[in-house]
């Protein structure tokens, strides 16, 4: 039996309340086909901020498929030093850890994101001369978030940036294969790896379609308000981080409140902008806050609203965000800040309206153009929805992994 690990340290994973991260369908797949799974994770969970254990420790997810916690450090904002402790401890810890096993057959990774470029995946892989899949989540926003917030620390964010890429080219020498969940950063990994004729494919975010709308009808176990007639109700399910414009949609809330339109917003997430949501929703009736709602729950709550919000801040390199696959399953209109390959479905499509991020003025005229014209955005939408369903997205690696990494 052929041996697939595959290596990050974020995510969700099964029996957490969070949408299972992305890796966790990889491996189900993959061992549902014939292939043992390991999934190297972190034991601090990214979303909750909290530990999943002490230490090292083994999590039966199904048959030939576990995950392995890796011991790391703690952090509690996602821009920070200690955030940079995490990834170099967790990755100093797999590091130790891969050397006293055998082999894999191949390896899946996304690299850990924020600073270690790879490590300690691309100096193994070389060693040991295993096939490598880099799966592309994210185009690092590190250099845009200190240009647009910290101007006076670019000198640094830029040299931060550039020994991160010039370690990233190490790891490029040795990638098999590449996936990715946007168009627009499979293209970017593409061009940094290369080699145009690299073997590749588009795997995005999807969910099961059927299973969630089937979700919609149950009992909503959210505490709602009553919908008054013809109220729009306007809803943002996701992180409260730092990468997410949630002040433009305080600001929408509060104008709604002086205004008296008939608007209300419900906010679902956990993250450093908790605070000042939960804040907002003491004084202003027209802002929810739902806090960190279980992912089985949104469904339902899907069902009563509107339109979704995928409010982002200017820096973001976000090309689809998982909440929109979400957002089209329900139904509901979408107002969007992102410039990625969502900004296309958008308008190419016609599920809702693009806004300028971090302009508040910009987001509510788009929420106002919305709620104008709810039924044929709800209606596209709706229809959208099939085109990333995840029974479909799955495909595609499999069929790359069996013909071109381990099969000869």
């Amino acid at each position: 039996m052929k041996t697939i690990w595959i290596v990050y340290p974020y995510g969700a994973i099964v029996g957490e309340r969070y949408l299972e991260a992305r890796h966790i369908r990889f491996g189900k797949m993959l061992a549902e086909n014939g292939y043992r799974v390991v999934f190297w994770t972190s034991n601090f969970s990214h979303g909750a901020k909290t530990f999943r254990s002490n230490g090292w420790k083994t999590v039966n997810v199904c048959h030939n498929f576990d995950i392995e916690l890796v011991p790391s450090s703690s952090y509690k904002k996602n821009i920070s030093v200690r955030r940079a402790l995490f990834e170099i401890n967790y990755s100093r810890n797999l590091a130790k850890k891969f050397y006293n096993l055998d082999k894999p057959d191949l390896i899946i990774t996304a690299g850990t994101g924020f600073l270690t470029a790879f490590y300690p995946v691309w100096p193994y892989v070389k060693k040991k001369n295993i096939p490598v899949i880099y799966d592309i989540m994210d185009i690092h926003p590190f250099s845009n978030y200190m240009k647009l917030r910290h101007k006076k620390l670019m000198p640094f964010a830029s040299l931060l940036t550039k020994s991160i890429e010039w370690r990233s080219k190490g790891f490029y020498k040795y990638v098999s294969a590449v996936c990715g969940l946007g168009r627009n950063q499979l293209m970017f990994a593409k061009k940094r790896i290369g080699r145009a004729d690299i073997p590749a494919c588009l795997i995005y975010n999807g969910i099961d379609v059927t299973a969630f709308r089937k979700r919609m009808e149950l009992t909503c176990q959210a505490d709602l308000p009553e919908k008054t007639e013809g109220e729009v109700w306007c809803i943002y399910a996701g992180s409260l981080g730092p990468s997410y414009d949630i002040a433009s949609l305080l600001a929408c809330a509060e104008r709604a409140r002086k205004t008296g339109d008939n608007i209300r917003f419900f906010v679902a997430g956990a993250g450093p902008q908790c605070t000042l949501v939960e804040e907002a929703s003491k004084n202003n009736p027209k802002i929810t806050f739902l806090g960190s709602v279980d992912a089985s729950w949104l469904p339902a709550i899907y069902k009563k609203c509107d339109i979704g919000l995928c409010t982002y801040a200017s820096f973001s390199t976000v090309d689809m965000p998982d909440k929109f696959y979400d957002y089209t399953a329900a139904g509901l209109a979408v107002v969007n800040s992102l410039q990625g390959e969502i900004k296309e479905y958008v308008q190419d499509a016609g599920v809702g309206v693009q806004y300028e991020a971090e302009n508040s003025d910009s987001l509510y005229d788009a929420i106002k153009k919305a709620s104008a014209h709810l039924s044929e955005y709800k209606e596209a939408s709706y229809s959208l929805a099939d085109r990333f369903d995840l029974n479909e997205q799955m495909k595609p690696l499999l069929q790359m992994i069996n013909k071109i990494i381990i099969v000869p």
